[in-house]
């Protein structure tokens, strides 16, 4: 009959060989035959997944570079502010100035949206003693929604401060504002809303790091991202195509996001908007943070 165990014709029960030695050279062979095939049995097994490379300075290098914003779309962005700022204070009759704004506005767009715009990512205000409901709920930051104010209200006081200028006068002064604004508008999109207190850069950390345990290598992916108590929580589905690059598959992403959870090294935050709870927020707890940084501080 065959093996309960490897359904092999020839394997016969472990115990009975265990209690039933033979000295038959034909027994023995039976008996390696068993050995061979609980061997076989036992490679068979399937192994942890494991990402195709290892999270080493290279790694972390592109995985930091992948969050960071472009520099010349900022300095587009700002300077074409600049240019709207102008002609709004500029002393130009007709339609001209209109069409000017409009067009500027419709380029600053574009450039937003195809090189600054960071989506399946927000604010953390994550904290263990907050309800699943609060947790759940987009975080609300000056730094973030005060900028858009602060730009709103240059525009609106420059544009009525230009009209008791002198038609000479305003081209200069059209000039000033438009200076100020690229200044300005440089510093809200370069400025970082959410950035942790307890969080050394990534790049100052271990230069020698290498890691290949998949459990590990989430959490230095969530480290680098800045996914941590006063930083940033990444959407589950993000998370598993930027993971995507590296060799994994959304099954290894989520067993070891899984194993991370268990060890309380991270977290998942369900969806407010999600009926059904698979839309999940990510983000290291402050155990994994620091967890991470005192293995690899230098």
């Amino acid at each position: 009959m065959p093996h309960h165990r490897c359904g092999h014709p020839i394997c016969t029960p472990l115990s009975h060989i265990v209690s039933n030695p033979s000295d038959n050279p034909s027994d023995n062979a039976s008996d390696n035959a068993v050995f061979k095939c609980a061997t076989v049995t036992l490679n068979a097994m399937p192994n942890p997944s494991s990402p195709s490379v290892a999270f080493d300075q290279t790694v972390l290098t592109d995985v930091q570079n992948g969050m960071r914003p472009s520099k010349a779309a900022q300095v587009v962005i700002s300077l074409v502010f600049g240019l709207m700022m102008f002609i709004l204070c500029a002393p130009i009759p007709g339609p001209l100035p209109s069409l000017g704004i409009l067009f500027a506005a419709v380029l600053a767009g574009i450039v937003w949206w195809r090189y600054l715009r960071r989506g399946g990512v927000r604010g953390n205000d994550y904290s263990p003693m907050k309800t699943d409901a609060e947790a759940a709920r987009t975080p609300f930051s000056w730094k973030e929604e005060g900028r858009l104010v602060l730009v709103l209200a240059l525009v609106f006081g420059i544009s009525q401060v230009a009209s008791i200028f002198s038609s000479q006068g305003r081209w200069s002064f059209a000039a000033i504002a438009a200076l100020i604004a690229v200044g300005l508008m440089y510093w809200v999109v370069t400025l970082d809303a959410w950035y942790p207190t307890r969080y050394t850069e990534p790049e100052k950390l271990g230069r020698e790091m290498r890691i290949e345990d998949p459990t590990e290598w989430l959490q230095a992916f969530l480290y680098c991202r800045r996914c941590v108590p006063g930083g940033l929580q990444i959407l589950s589905d993000t998370l598993k195509e930027d993971l995507s690059q590296y060799g994994w598959t959304a099954h290894s992403a989520s067993e070891a996001l899984d194993k991370l959870v268990d060890q309380g090294k991270a977290v998942k935050i369900r969806e407010l908007r999600s009926a059904d709870g698979a839309r999940k927020w990510v983000t290291l707890t402050e155990e994994g943070s620091q967890d991470f940084q005192e293995r690899h501080s230098c």
